[in-house]
């Protein structure tokens, strides 16, 4: 099990977040048709949301957790840190379940392009060429 001050971090698999195709598979049943359009540890944040200075923001994560589709541009993320001092919506120590929710970390992520529509041609576009740079 990977471990160290190294990790997560961004050369993880577990940490992008791809779109596949589930009907083009290789006769191992291997998926041959799949774009790779982000990593959780290397957004670009080009408005700079949380006000850091840095134009670049990393999702401290070891498990992807929740993924929701919001529309064909945006999708939010959500994950459970394990780190219970992160509480990022500043929560009350005395709100019921405060341990079960004050380690949740969630991010909204929008594309220019509408990723997530059917009608949109990113798989088309790449043939069987898979991604391997994220």
């Amino acid at each position: 099990f990977p471990s160290g001050h190294m990790w997560p971090g961004a050369g993880n698999p577990a940490n992008h977040l791809c779109v596949v195709d589930l009907l083009d598979v290789d006769e191992d049943m291997v998926f041959k048709n799949k774009k790779c359009i982000l990593n959780y540890h290397n957004i670009d944040d080009p408005w700079d949301a949380d006000g850091n200075g840095i134009f670049k923001y990393g999702h401290t994560q070891v498990t992807n957790e929740a993924l929701v589709v919001v529309d064909d541009y945006c999708f939010i993320a959500g994950t459970d840190t394990n780190y219970p001092w992160t509480n990022q919506f500043a929560i009350s120590d005395s709100a019921e379940f405060f341990q079960e929710v004050s380690d949740a970390r969630f991010m909204v992520v929008c594309f220019v392009e509408p990723v997530f529509s059917t009608d949109y041609t990113l798989l088309k576009e790449l043939g069987t060429e898979i991604s391997a740079e994220e």
